[in-house]
Parts: C-alpha cells; structure tokens; sequence
C-alpha cells in the first residue's frame, strides 16, 4: 500500500481533531505528573510550526502570529527585569496553550488549500469530537463511573460527571461551541436522523452539571431553532410542517432537560447558590477584586508588557480575602482569560492575542448579515460569541487547547473566507 500526501495529512487531521478526546480521557484516568496530554499537544505545536514556517500562504495572519511570538520575548524579559518570582516551565505552559489555536488553524488552512481535506470534513470531525464527549457525560451518568463534578459520589456537594475529563469548564465550553456546529448539520442537512446528535450534545451539556453547559446549552437551542424559524430557507424538505414539528421536538428536549436538572439542583445548596449568584453578582467578583489590588500596585513597564505568570499567579492568590483552592505554591488565577493574560503579559500582549478572535466575530456578522439564512455563517457567528464570552467572563478559553481545538473552524472559515463561501453559498 502507498500512502500519499493526502492520506497522511487526513490522518493527522483526524488524529488532532478526534484523537484529541482520547488523550484527554487518558490523561484524566491517569493523571500523570508530566501528563500525556501536554506531550500531545506540544507535538501538535511542533509538528504545524513546521508548516507556519514553510508555506507561504496567509502572511498578514503570519504576521499576526509572528509578533505575537515576538511579544512573548518582550514579556518575558518584563517578568524577569521587574518581578521577583519567576518560573520559565509556567511561562512556557501558558503561552504554548496560547499559540496551539494559531498554530492548528493555520495547518488545517494548509490541508484545505492542498485539497488534502474539505472544509465540511473538518467541521464533521469537529462534531464527532463534542459527540463523543458528550456521549461519555451519558455514559458516566448512567453507569456511575468516572469523576464527580464537584466533590464526591458520597457527598450532596453538586451535581454532574465529567467521566475522565480533568476539567468540567474545559469540556462544557469545547461541547458548546461543537454544538452550534451541531445545530448547523441539523438544520441544513436534508436528513432528520442527525436530531440525535442533537439530543445528544444537548444531554451531555445538561449532564455535566456546569452552569455554562445547562444554560448555555438551553440558550443555543433556542436560538438556532428561532433562527431556522424565522431565517431559514422554504424548501420541499424545510417546510412549515417540519419548521413546526423541529420546534416542537427541540423546545420538548428543552423543557425535560430543564425540569431534570431543576429537580437535581433544588436539593443541593451548593449548585442552588451558583445558580441564585448569577442574578446578583459576576462570575469569578473575588478573584476581579484581587486583580484590581496587583495591577494597582504594580510599576508602569509591567502594566504594558507584564509581570509574569508565577508572579501574577502568587500575587493574585496573596489579594484573595479567603484562602482557598491552590495555595501560595501554586498560586491562583482569576479564571478570566483577559484578566489573566493581563496580569502575566500586560495590556499590549493580551489585546494582541484577542485581537484576531474579535475579529472573526466582526467578520461572521457581517457575513451573517449579508446571507441571514445561511445557518453555517449564523452558527459559526454564534459559537465565536459564546466563546468569547465565556472566556471573558468565566475563562478556560483562549489559553486552553480543548475548546479552542473547537474554535479552529472559525479560524479556518476566515482564513478560507472567499472559498469557503462560494462551495456554501
């Protein structure tokens, strides 16, 4: 057998794009002092830095990557001259999570532009990966087996399963953003089996018990079906009939995950407190109150180019008015990912790296606007949103490679934006 180009570059599609769930699920049952996961992912980087070097494609987005590069030297050289807690290993860890999303989009823009792979492959495995993780949430629940989300089997702290994933945020942000992807094949493939995928996703949103996979994943159902309503194309195979009896069976899915979940969570203060906490206050306020405290007492030149992560980390930790999760080891994070990009590389860095996904937001609306009835443009659009949001407000975004394994798509469709747009016109 010869194996060509295009069958070696699928397979490594393939393996980063659905080996991925694996990794993770062996690195969570393991759970390995230098874990499995961060040799993956750092093969990952090396092997499409290759590419990012040798082909000559896109070089304003190069460019963008480049500086990006280029800044990470100056921060460093900020955290070393100015902060009295410096940690390379850390400093390394944090950005390599960071380039992983660049690095990953920019090699799938290769394997497109080769015709090694379509747009729509990528998109099918990227639902697959959300699938299979949405089917061992299900798994986990029916059978017991796996980790808790919060706490114990033997304690009434929360509700929820993560299976063998080590982080629930992670998983119910990755599963978010692929489940809009999901809602794109329901409503603009001809083919009704595809509802399970649906259920599915939506099952292993509500299952994980995450404030973000319940209300995220009731908030996406929702608005994509009032999208096909409302925006969708008549057709033989869309017709008012079926927009009806699509609404009905999506609002019904809706309407049990809420009432099952409500009936878990009433019973458990814990999970009842998160939920009532959403009305009164931000996601993460303690942790903003301590950040305000570091940048305030922190020198000009670290405001702009940063004072490291272990600095930052530390720091934040010593600002805490309580003392809990990780200790002064170890420090703390504010779990926003802009403060905390803040904090590490200062402003300049930090509105560098948001700077592209901002973007991509900015170009799917105006796509979305020019074609409203395109549900790929519409669910790309929403799923940028949701993770810029969740990023913002409650972190695990940007600087982790789970979810933004997902958002490749997005970066992909805007690196690809003229042809992607002419095969799915």
């Amino acid at each position: 057998m010869i194996i060509t180009k295009a069958f070696l570059h699928k397979s490594v599609v393939f393996i980063f794009l659905i080996g991925a769930v694996f990794i993770d699920l062996v690195n969570g049952y393991y759970n390995f002092e230098n874990p499995i996961g961060s040799i993956f992912r750092a093969f990952v980087i090396a092997y499409t830095f290759v590419f990012f070097v040798a082909y000559n494609k896109a070089n304003l987005y190069r460019l963008y990557v480049l500086i990006m590069l280029l800044l990470a030297v100056i921060c460093n050289i900020s955290a070393v001259t100015y902060g009295n807690i410096y940690s390379p290993s850390m400093e390394a860890s944090w950005f390599f999570k960071i380039l992983y999303l660049p690095l990953l989009a920019f090699y799938l823009k290769y394997t497109i532009d080769k015709g090694y792979i379509t747009f729509e492959t990528i998109i099918n495995w990227v639902v697959i990966n959300v699938i299979l993780r949405a089917a061992c949430i299900v798994f986990s629940t029916i059978t017991g087996i796996g980790y808790a989300t919060y706490g114990t089997d033997e304690t009434d702290y929360g509700f929820g399963t993560t299976f063998y994933f080590n982080n629930q945020n992670d998983n119910s942000l990755a599963m978010l953003v692929g489940y809009c992807l999901c809602m794109y094949q329901q409503f603009s493939k001809k083919e009704t089996a595809r509802l399970w995928k649906v259920i599915l996703v939506l099952l292993g949103l509500a299952l994980i018990g995450t404030r973000a996979g319940l209300l995220g994943g009731i908030g996406i159902t929702f608005i994509a079906t009032a999208h096909m309503v409302i925006f969708g194309k008549n057709s033989n195979f869309m017709n008012a009939g079926r927009k009806l009896a699509y609404s009905g069976v999506i609002i019904s899915a809706i309407l049990i995950s809420s009432i099952f979940v409500y009936n878990i969570i009433k019973d458990k203060p814990f999970m009842a407190d998160k939920y009532a906490d959403l009305l009164t206050e931000q996601p993460r306020s303690e942790q903003d109150i301590a950040a305000e405290k570091f940048f305030d007492s922190r020198d000009f030149i670290p405001q702009f180019f940063g004072s490291g992560v272990m600095q930052y980390r530390v720091k934040l930790y010593g600002n805490l008015a309580s003392s809990k999760d990780e200790g002064e080891n170890g420090g703390k994070q504010a779990e926003k990912d802009f403060v905390d990009l803040l904090g590490a590389y200062g402003y300049i860095q930090d509105c560098w790296i948001f700077l592209f996904p901002f973007l991509c937001l900015f170009i799917l609306f105006k796509d979305f606007l020019e074609k409203p009835s395109s549900y790929l443009r519409f669910a790309l659009f929403i799923a940028t949103a949701i993770f810029i949001a969740h990023s913002l407000a409650a972190g695990h975004g940007i600087k982790n490679p789970t979810p933004t394994t997902i958002l490749a798509v997005v970066y992909v469709y805007v690196l690809n934006r003229k042809q992607i747009k002419n095969e799915f016109a």
